[in-house]
């Protein structure tokens, strides 16, 4: 994993769960000397990027200020045209719950100085994820970021945690998939994910709407259930191919079931319009449909126990 440079210029650190933003910003002290917490409010933008003689480029002084949501606009244009010609020695943090695409700040800071925590549109947190990494200089294996994701859930807070956990597991190596399945557990969700393909590839309808109804109750995404359902659709169809569990890269309970589905009524042509089915419902939950997500997958779980 690369070393990430010293801080230089402003930062915003912008989200909506006060723990990511904390998380963002221990992150950031590894790369700097002394902190200090200021009102911007009381210090100005002037103040907030002075230089000190306590500072140096390669440990720089970094203060934190939260109350720049109450700062005039004349203010925020000020602190805007300091941020685009930083003091040497010198950072600030600036975090808030979110920072508009209008706002001089945001105008004025390159993209890698936005450090956002805003969770993204649904089907995305894989693409996320992989954003995080490349910023943070860890470097993910094809289909890495899916797999935490599958895992631990699309908690941007939780993905973030787990990534730091992966990249320090991995030595400065790739993060793999099989690290993933290895070291991330799978959250509440992902387990009734597993619950829910179970009554689907069983044909318990009425059990899968049950279950349905208590997680869209809890603001889980239906995507969580596809992906799980996906999943497992893909080795009961690795089965029909003669493929191993060593090839698929299947731990052994799963592939139990792959190979019990495939012998119970799961023929190769069910296995190929359910796959179909799925990824349909996919594509209708990101955007392709007038309906709720939850009605899509509710669409999906009749098809597949008709």
């Amino acid at each position: 994993m690369a070393s990430p440079p010293p801080l230089e210029g402003v930062y915003v650190i912008a989200g909506e769960e006060p723990a990511g933003r904390r998380q963002a910003l221990a992150k950031l002290r590894a790369r700097s000397g002394d902190w200090e917490h200021v009102s911007l409010a009381t210090a100005g933008p002037e103040a907030l990027m002075a230089p000190t003689l306590l500072s140096s480029p390669d440990r720089p002084v970094v203060r934190v200020a939260e109350d720049y949501p109450k700062w005039k606009p004349a203010q925020r244009k000020a602190l805007a045209k300091i941020a685009a010609q930083p003091s040497p020695g010198v950072a600030a943090v600036i975090l808030v719950k979110s920072l508009g695409a209008k706002d001089p700040l945001a105008q004025a800071l390159p993209a890698a100085r936005v450090i956002s925590l805003k969770a993204p549109a649904a089907g995305g947190h894989a693409a996320w994820l992989e954003s995080l990494a490349a910023r943070d200089g860890v470097t993910l294996e094809p289909g890495a970021a899916a797999e935490i994701v599958s895992r631990a859930g699309e908690s941007t807070s939780l993905l973030a945690c787990e990534l730091d956990k992966l990249a320090a597991c991995a030595g400065g190596g790739p993060v793999t998939v099989d690290l993933a399945r290895g070291l991330v557990a799978v959250t509440p969700a992902a387990q009734a994910g597993w619950g829910w393909t179970d009554m689907i590839i069983a044909g318990r309808r009425q059990e899968a709407f049950r279950l349905m109804g208590g997680l869209e109750a809890q603001g889980e995404s239906p995507l969580a259930l596809t992906a799980v359902l996906a999943g497992r659709l893909a080795l009961i169809a690795w089965v029909h191919l003669g493929v191993s569990a060593e090839q698929a890269g299947a731990k052994p309970y799963p592939w139990k079931l792959a190979v019990q589905a495939a012998k119970g009524g799961w023929g190769p042509g069910r296995v190929a319009e359910a796959i179909a089915a799925t990824g349909a419902c996919e594509r209708a939950i990101k955007g392709a449909s007038h309906l709720p997500p939850w009605a899509e997958a509710g669409r999906l779980a009749v098809t597949l126990t008709s």
